[in-house]
């Protein structure tokens, strides 16, 4: 019976509850980074498909647009452990930013946050997140 909680769609299910409640607590994901006091534009963002090798184009979780002209491109990541970065990983990330800053015309101030349950895992790769916000920053007060 423990196996059904291990499937591919089990586990969709859970990024994107996760992806809600984050998005059902901007404020406190705001507080956590330290600019609750700052005016911020909030959304999300999808680059369309370019060619046949990228068949989904680009998404970003979250993204907050601060009034001094900071961009952080938020990405939700459900794990039971402290998330790690590896070096495909950080590659998509910078993918990501890269098209981003070119679609959008946003080329300076663009920090990488996580949001996770747990934080990161300190490795050869982490230093591309910026910022982490966790569950526990998630639920204060």
């Amino acid at each position: 019976m423990d196996a059904n909680f291990q499937t591919h769609s089990v586990e969709a299910w859970e990024g994107f509850t996760f992806e809600l409640v984050g998005l059902r607590h901007i404020a406190q994901i705001k507080k956590a980074l330290g600019i609750s006091g700052i005016s911020t534009a909030i959304s999300s963002w999808r680059s369309i498909p370019n060619n046949s090798t990228d068949k989904y184009g680009k998404q970003i979780d979250l993204v907050i647009s601060r009034v001094d002209k900071i961009v952080h491109l938020c990405e939700m990541k459900f794990c039971e452990n402290q998330h790690v970065i590896t070096k495909d990983y950080e590659e998509t990330l910078r993918r990501r930013a890269q098209v981003f800053s070119e679609e959008t015309h946003i080329s300076r101030g663009v920090v990488h946050t996580l949001i996770t349950p747990v934080g990161l895992n300190q490795g050869a790769h982490s230093g591309i997140i910026h910022s982490v916000v966790t569950a526990k920053d998630l639920f204060a007060e």
